[in-house]
């Protein structure tokens, strides 16, 4: 079996009070537990992988790279 790597999942939510679906992101270790989240609300992907990438250079000094992280999610936008 294939040694687990560390993840970046990103997942649709609704912000509250209104109808508009935003990204949030977790980290989750090779163990499969949750390291750190974000459930402040992103209007998209790319704006949640720049603050993966924030959060990673503020804790390990390099910005995470493909090699590191498994990228997961979110798939289409929720209508």
């Amino acid at each position: 079996m294939a040694a687990r790597k560390p993840k970046v999942e990103y997942y649709w939510a609704w912000r509250a009070g209104t109808l508009a679906p935003v990204v949030n992101w977790r980290l989750v270790g090779a163990n499969g537990e949750i390291m750190c989240q974000s459930t402040q609300g992103f209007r998209d992907k790319a704006d949640a992988r720049r603050s993966v990438c924030a959060v990673g250079l503020t804790l390990t000094g390099y910005h995470p790279t493909d090699e590191t992280l498994r990228e997961v999610g979110p798939g289409r936008k929720p209508s």
